[in-house]
């Protein structure tokens, strides 16, 4: 489920608007933008993609009260079906719209709720992708990554991504960090033979979803 705008993906949009839902009326507004970081949205897209889930927000609650608007919240969340949500929503005095909204959005949150796989981060990646509890902010702030196991030929010339496996932090699970890799330096360590990689224009993102399932390996060479 997208945007109509296509500016947002499917994940990025549930994320956010199930953030946005969590928040209460009073403050949407305020903090909405804080649903939205790492999206890399510039200025004018920002305030689109707001005002749009904000929009879409207030159609969906309606007349909810907070402890209401919870309880939906949290049947969604439970995986609760379409008949005990809409049950419970014309219960507490909802109209159709907002309870069709409601659906709608539960039939997207069910197939976020499922996670990504680590390779869907960025559909059409290619390049090599290593996942690392690394703060991703640190290795965008000094230009290269740690020492790590790899093979150099395979990795240099070549696009790089790094995806957080981290629980907590500034850039956890559902982050990940796209850049070009300028050079591939041998280091010697206690460990043996291990590899720095070098990048530039590393940009930030976040996939919006942070149920990211990981391979066995860390370092994958995506074609």
């Amino acid at each position: 489920m997208e945007m109509k705008n296509g500016i947002l993906s499917a994940n990025q949009y549930v994320g956010a608007t199930l953030r946005i839902i969590e928040m209460r009326k009073s403050e949407r507004v305020e903090l909405a933008n804080d649903a939205l970081i790492g999206f890399g949205l510039n200025e004018i897209e920002l305030v689109v993609v707001r005002n749009f889930i904000l929009k879409n927000v207030e159609g969906m609650v309606g007349k909810l009260n907070d402890l209401q608007r919870w309880n939906i919240i949290d049947l969604i969340k439970g995986r609760s079906n379409s008949e005990t949500i809409a049950s419970r929503m014309r219960y507490y005095g909802s109209e159709e719209g907002s309870i069709a909204m409601f659906l709608n959005f539960n039939e997207a949150y069910k197939t976020y709720a499922k996670g990504l796989k680590v390779h869907e981060l960025e559909a059409d990646f290619k390049g090599v992708q290593i996942a690392t509890r690394d703060s991703l902010f640190d290795i965008r702030n000094v230009g290269y990554t740690g020492y790590w196991k790899l093979n150099p030929g395979r990795v240099r010339n070549r696009k790089i991504q790094l995806a957080s496996m981290s629980d907590a932090g500034p850039t956890p699970r559902g982050y990940y960090l796209n850049a070009e890799v300028v050079d591939v330096e041998e280091v010697q360590t206690n460990d043996g033979v291990r590899y720095k990689v070098v990048l530039a224009n590393a940009v930030i993102k976040n996939s919006g979803n942070p149920n990211v399932k990981f391979n066995r390996t860390p370092v994958t060479y995506i074609k």
